[in-house]
């Protein structure tokens, strides 16, 4: 609706108020700016779509933003951008794959699991191997590191390995548990990377790497 004559097209103006409000002093406000905008990136809305270079532009400034939250959900706005708008991103691949690869070793957790939702949604576009292809080298030992458990995760799974080691498991008990909406595939000759970030949550990478 805030994007219809019916109201008069209220997004028209508050998207570029929105992408302003990136820059400001508060992390608080970039955040929630960010969010905001991210709210209309997948339904392709047509006040977003007329901004989206600037939005892309505002979105590289604030790469180095020291607050997690910001950083999140910078994440979030390039995961959808990849479904929308790969078009706009394909120019800056290079340097989004570098700062993806950044975030996935992110101090903060929650950010580095927003990053990882990335490599997930590159696999299903067609520029995945090629784009992936010459960073294959860095990406995968940071994945694998990333597949380990904690001495504090041991410890936490440990009593449900004791208490039923013997019984086998259930499919809703192997079956991934950090998983998107968007079905993510491979076709055959991929590569699965099962990994498991710090609090347990099992993460299912997949690679085209045919």
């Amino acid at each position: 609706m805030l994007d219809t004559d019916a109201l008069n097209r209220p997004l028209n103006i508050l998207i570029p108020k929105f992408l302003q409000f990136f820059k400001h002093t508060s992390p608080k406000i970039r955040s929630h700016a960010i969010a905001c905008v991210n709210q209309f990136i997948i339904g392709r809305s047509q006040a977003l779509m007329v901004n989206i270079d600037a939005f892309i532009q505002n979105l590289f400034f604030l790469a180095n933003d020291d607050d997690p939250e910001v950083r999140k959900n910078i994440c979030r706005a390039i995961v959808m951008l990849l479904e929308v708008r790969m078009d706009r991103l394909v120019p800056h691949m290079t340097s989004i794959i570098d700062y993806m690869l950044a975030r996935t070793q992110d101090a903060d957790e929650g950010v580095s699991l927003e990053a990882c939702e990335f490599w997930l949604s590159l696999a299903d576009e067609p520029v995945c191997k090629e784009a992936l292809q010459p960073h294959l080298d860095r990406l995968i030992p940071v994945l694998v590191r990333g597949m380990k458990y904690s001495e504090i995760d041991i410890i936490l799974l440990r009593g449900d390995v004791e208490e039923d080691e013997m019984v086998p498991d259930r499919e809703e008990d192997i079956r991934p548990r950090f998983h998107r909406s968007r079905n993510h595939h491979v076709d055959g000759g991929g590569g699965v990377i099962m990994a498991a970030s710090p609090d347990g949550v099992d993460l299912v990478i997949y690679f085209c790497l045919r």
